[in-house]
């Protein structure tokens, strides 16, 4: 009769044999450094996301003026900054036409990421003591432009979700859109520098159901930029894009 082997396991023992936990410790600690050495490489490898950020949860108020103008693209503006505005959800916030031209008070949730903003509306907008505050500057043309980049929801893109380009995205951003958010073009030159256009037609007119069909993909397209308030606007021939390098 051969002598029990001391290290059999049995489950119901304070401990395991000594060499079950030799290895057991080194296959724990072989894999703890692979986990540490994957994240290290795909932080190294992965591409850049951007640095949106979503104050979730922190609603404030904010103070400006509603602008929409003939492109249906509602803003709050101040002397120093130019908000796009959406609303909760896949929502657009175009209610907030209603009041054009008037300094309100508005609760809402900041977006932010490259120096754009844009606010998650929380309510109605409250008009202010000041009341209507006039018209905006006109429109300044800066020429007709052939852009390649890609067509995005601002309200993901710019900080509730990352990624929120590419068509890992495109299901999400197309819903955002039809919902009434406005398409905005990032735009990208050859050493990735980027620019933020809001889309429009050639008339300031919406065009969103034509643009679905290219949301999430690398395209190009030629139209009009215009610059309104601190925004640019891409007035663009939907008949003019293509995709990107075809």
């Amino acid at each position: 009769m051969k002598p029990m082997n001391d290290e059999f396991y049995i489950g119901y023992l304070p401990k395991a044999p000594a060499a079950t936990a030799r290895h057991v410790r080194r296959v724990v600690l072989a894999l703890a450094a692979g986990v540490v050495a994957t994240g290290a490489v795909l932080a190294v490898v992965l591409p850049y996301l951007g640095a949106g950020v979503f104050e979730f949860g922190q609603v404030r108020d904010f103070r400006g003026v509603v602008r929409c103008d003939a492109m249906h693209a509602p803003r709050l503006t101040d002397t120093e900054v130019d908000y796009l505005l959406v609303g909760p959800g896949k929502r657009g916030a175009l209610e907030m036409c209603g009041a054009e031209g008037q300094t309100v008070t508005l609760a809402g949730t900041l977006i932010t990421r490259d120096g754009r903003r844009v606010i998650e509306t929380a309510g109605p907008a409250r008009q202010t003591a000041e009341g209507a505050a006039g018209s905006e500057e006109p429109p300044v043309s800066l020429g007709i432009m052939t852009l390649t980049g890609e067509i995005v929801d601002p309200k993901c893109y710019f900080g509730v979700m990352n990624p929120a380009e590419g068509r890992a995205h495109r299901a999400c951003a197309i819903l955002c859109l039809r919902g009434g958010i406005t398409p905005v073009f990032v735009a990208k030159d050859r050493t990735g520098a980027t620019a933020h256009l809001l889309i429009t037609g050639l008339r300031g007119e919406p065009i969103t159901e034509e643009l679905l069909r290219w949301v999430g993909e690398g395209v190009a397209g030629k139209g009009e930029v215009v610059r309104m308030g601190r925004w640019l606007t891409w007035r663009l021939d939907p008949a003019s894009l293509s995709f990107a390098g075809k």
